[in-house]
């Protein structure tokens, strides 16, 4: 597992005149409004306050990026799917995230957080789509799995791999298991 020695906010984009351009490797995390992106983010760093959580969907409204190691970066995207953003926001939103991929040359993995007792969404869909419209390698992640009975954990997971045809990691914050998992796909993505 990667010692983590630091972590730094380097950016924090709200327009797309003020993406990254960093040749640096990154690692996206993208998901629904209260999925627990900032959550899991904070869990694979060791910090409890870097990414910044709360219980009212869509905190994350930007784009942040984490440098890690001052090697890689951490990309946490806006959380999508909230209803009850305002329309001109969530085309806001929708733009920003086209012309950062659109852009983003350095992607090495997109980490597609789901929630693993709802499964995936048509928001979800459209977020593989835009993966494989940008060839990127890209893994789910069942997350909150400690609210699921053990026995249900293997069938979610196994349905979903079934449905995608792509990998699907099993993860919870809450008490660790899947993080390194996580990290040794990471560490494997920037080896190549």
């Amino acid at each position: 597992m990667i010692k983590i020695k630091n972590v730094e906010l380097i950016k924090t984009v709200f327009e797309t005149k003020d993406l990254l351009f960093d040749e640096r490797r990154k690692v996206v995390f993208a998901g629904r409004s209260n999925v627990g992106k900032s959550t899991l983010i904070n869990t694979m760093l060791n910090r409890k306050k870097l990414a910044k959580t709360s219980s009212t969907p869509g905190k994350t409204r930007s784009i942040n990026y984490y440098l890690i190691n001052n090697k890689f970066y951490f990309v946490d995207l806006p959380g999508y799917g909230f209803a009850k953003v305002p329309k001109k926001e969530k085309e806001k939103w929708n733009n920003l995230l086209k012309e950062f991929f659109y852009f983003e040359k350095y992607v090495i993995l997109l980490s597609l957080i789901i929630d693993s007792r709802v499964g995936i969404t048509d928001y979800d869909v459209k977020m593989l789509s835009t993966a494989a419209y940008f060839n990127l390698p890209t893994l789910i992640i069942a997350n909150k799995i400690d609210k699921l009975k053990n026995n249900m954990i293997k069938e979610k997971v196994e349905k979903l791999e079934k449905e995608l045809e792509i990998p699907v990691l099993p993860f919870s914050s809450k008490d660790g298991r899947g993080k390194r998992e996580l990290w040794n796909t990471i560490e494997n993505s920037l080896q190549e």
